[in-house]
């Protein structure tokens, strides 16, 4: 894997680049994580009439290229790219896929899209990812089952300033690096045990703040007794039993907030509540 070189990633960014479609993958991956942005690609190819139309309709308009400067544009021939090609599953072009510094799929649109709605998905995903920037650039340079899982939680704590789509993929996008983490895990580490029910507990987040609250209770109760849990996980395990309970009596989530309370020492987990609940 090329080594990132910051200065130049730093340098390249203050140009206006975003007029000009770079046509490596790589180099935008690159560029994603040095300027904290995502890359914005359209699959296409010299004989595909919407795509055409597309480059005469949305992307030479004024409104559309001053919006993607918010983003590392990337067009990719299918005809001459087609190992890229063949890993997204392109198969029909246009083909539209906003991606993150690691080559991870944030968004996905087959076909022809219009300039409102280019515009739309251009405005949704204008994000700022330096809140994530330290985590992604750790796993871009090694794929480690604790960078995947530190990754993951960061992309869980994004979240959780966002709405809608945007936060569903955002969070679809961290279920991907806990599942890369349970796969990088070995058992024959000497943190396994918590570790792996650590990542067993990061994957009720994405159903918590999607409203699921009653099915995320049930489950938990289901899969997990309290004096199962590993000491390390408390504070996680606490923090979702109170936010599961949301919908219960008082008795119960002062119950959970009391034990949350008593674990969080750092305020992490109660803080991250206050922001879910909108008390921030």
């Amino acid at each position: 894997m090329k080594k990132i070189t910051f200065f130049i990633i730093i340098l390249f960014s203050f140009n206006t680049y975003a007029a000009n479609w770079l046509t490596s993958l790589e180099d935008a991956k690159e560029l994603a994580l040095g300027t904290n942005k995502f890359i914005l690609v359209d699959f296409w190819a010299t004989w595909c009439a919407p795509c055409k139309a597309m480059d005469a309709e949305s992307w030479s308009d004024p409104e559309i290229e001053a919006l993607m400067q918010n983003f590392v544009p990337v067009k990719i021939d299918m005809d001459h790219e087609r190992n890229v090609a063949r890993k997204y599953g392109v198969r029909a072009i246009p083909d539209i896929f906003i991606l993150n510094g690691n080559g991870d799929v944030v968004f996905h649109n087959k076909g022809y899209m219009s300039r409102a709605q280019v515009a739309q998905l251009l405005k949704d995903y204008s994000l700022q990812t330096s809140f994530v920037q330290m985590e992604s650039i750790a796993y871009f340079k090694s794929q480690k089952y604790h960078t995947a899982l530190r990754l993951a939680r960061k992309y869980q704590d994004f979240s959780l300033y966002l709405e809608g789509d945007v936060q569903r993929n955002i969070l679809q996008l961290s279920e991907i690096y806990l599942k890369d983490a349970g796969k990088l895990l070995k058992k024959k580490q000497s943190n396994y045990d918590w570790v792996s029910q650590q990542i067993e507990l990061l994957e009720f987040v994405p159903m918590l703040y999607s409203g699921d609250y009653d099915k995320v209770a049930g489950n938990l109760e289901k899969s997990f007794e309290s004096e199962e849990i590993k000491d390390k996980n408390l504070s996680l395990y606490y923090y979702l039993k109170y936010c599961s309970s949301k919908g219960m009596g008082s008795d119960k989530r002062s119950k959970w907030k009391e034990n949350l309370s008593q674990h969080d020492t750092s305020e992490e987990f109660i803080q991250k509540a206050k922001i879910l609940f909108g008390e921030i």
